[in-house]
C-alpha cells in the first residue's frame, strides 16, 4: 500500500520514503494530495465525534443501570414495607 506523508514544510510531500517538491506536480497530482488532505481532516474529525458519541452511550448505560437499580431499590423497599404492614396487621388481631 502506498503510503503518502507530508513534511513540515508545506510543498514536501514524502511517498513510501521519497520526498517530493508538490511545485513540480501536475494539477491531478495536486488534486490527489488535496483528496487525501481532505480525507485525513475528515477521519481525524470522525474519530473525534467517535470518542463523543461512545462517551455519551456509556453515560446513557451508566444511567440506566442507575435508572434500573433504583426501581429495584424502590420495589423491594416497597414489599419489605407492605410485608411489615400485614405482619403489624395480623399481630393486632
Amino acid at each position: 500500500m502506498t503510503k503518502v506523508n507530508e513534511t513540515k514544510k508545506s510543498n514536501v510531500v514524502n511517498i513510501n520514503n521519497k520526498d517530493y517538491d508538490m511545485d513540480t506536480f501536475d494539477a491531478k497530482q495536486k488534486y490527489l494530495i488535496a483528496q487525501i488532505r481532505d480525507l485525513d481532516n475528515k477521519i481525524g474529525m470522525a474519530k473525534f465525534q467517535l470518542d463523543q458519541h461512545e462517551t455519551a452511550k456509556t453515560q446513557f448505560v451508566n444511567l440506566l443501570i442507575i435508572a434500573v437499580e433504583t426501581e429495584k431499590k424502590d420495589e423491594t423497599n416497597g414489599k419489605a414495607t407492605e410485608d411489615a404492614e400485614v405482619v403489624e396487621t395480623k399481630k393486632a388481631s
